[in-house]
């Protein structure tokens, strides 16, 4: 039995940003969903390029690696080593993906960098994802590595039942933590229109950074 989704999602422009190097991915198939954000690297020249490429691939790819076995890790390696055959000076990006299973309410998820992944029921939020960062400006892994291994790559699984997902890129999370308790009611809302107007308001105007999130109920 397949179970219906919902979900909202944005990507703005950081306050001090020329532009969006953000990007985000959704990905919607009869038994499964895959849901993506990408933060390309502010400092890195090619970070736009990058989160653009990477979602690309992905898009164009994720079925070979989505069948009866599940290779997240797999999949965000070869994403890797195509983000560095693309001839992209500096092609630097974070990323948070999640993989859906709509027949059995499971998810499988894996990320690099400091885009996170949230769980959230009425009475708690939780991040369930470990930043790969020194500090908020000093990253230790990121796509476009030429060093990574396919060790460096994570795939975990849970149990859905009935958390809210919340996938977002740093300069989302940054203002979220910042005031997690009226991101907490909000997201309790029942109206994803309400939801998503909500969360917008919260954002603009306080986001330095580019903020992308998909909100998955």
């Amino acid at each position: 039995m397949t179970t219906k989704t919902r979900h909202v999602f944005a990507s703005i422009k950081g306050e001090k940003r020329e532009i969006n190097k953000d990007n985000l991915l959704l990905i919607e198939e009869p038994d499964y969903n895959v849901f993506a954000v990408f933060d390309g690297v502010s400092s890195a020249i090619g970070g736009g390029e990058a989160s653009k490429n990477a979602a690309d691939f992905i898009k164009a790819n994720h079925k070979k690696y989505l069948g009866n076995e599940i290779k997240l890790k797999q999949l965000m390696y070869d994403t890797n080593s195509h983000l560095l055959k693309t001839g992209t000076k500096e092609p630097f990006t974070t990323f948070c993906l999640v993989y859906q299973n709509k027949t059995n309410s499971s998810f499988t998820y894996s990320w690099l960098g400091d885009s996170r992944l949230y769980i959230i029921s009425n009475q708690f939020m939780e991040q369930i994802t470990l930043d790969d960062n020194y500090s908020e400006n000093v990253l230790t892994k990121y796509l476009g590595d030429p060093q990574l291994h396919i060790s460096d790559f994570r795939q975990e699984e849970k149990l859905k039942n009935n958390l809210h997902l919340l996938l977002c890129t740093d300069g989302f999370s940054r203002v979220l933590e910042k005031d997690k308790l009226a991101f907490f009611e909000v997201f309790q809302k029942k109206s994803l229109k309400t939801i998503s107007e909500k969360i917008n308001s919260l954002i603009k105007g306080k986001n330095i950074d580019d903020s992308t999130f998909i909100f998955v109920k």
